[in-house]
């Protein structure tokens, strides 16, 4: 079995960095997206204003510390991009598609 080769610290660092940006970023994105869609759909069945925001409020934020804890889960950077951006595109169309 052949030895790998250690990676740079500066290399590591700006992976951790990169992750980190796209848990904050991903699940901000995601989580914002998520309380907004889900507003506008749940007062399209016709629930009051209120109690959609609340609905929809409290699952975005059950939401928030599973993206972030996803992006440090992903074997690749990539894919934390695009686990949690990826997700806030489509329900950010659904919001402009909504109002």
């Amino acid at each position: 079995m052949a030895a790998t080769t250690p990676q740079p610290l500066w290399r590591y660092r700006a992976e951790v960095a990169s992750r980190t940006l796209a848990a904050l970023a991903g699940a901000y994105a995601l989580s914002s997206a998520v309380a907004a869609a889900g507003t506008l759909l749940l007062l399209r069945a016709g629930l009051v204003r209120a109690d959609a925001v609340a609905w929809s409020t409290l699952l975005a934020l059950l939401l928030l510390p599973a993206v972030m804890m996803g992006c440090f889960a992903c074997r690749r950077q990539r894919d934390a991009w695009l686990g949690s951006l990826g997700a806030a595109v489509p329900l950010a169309a659904i919001v402009w598609l909504l109002r």
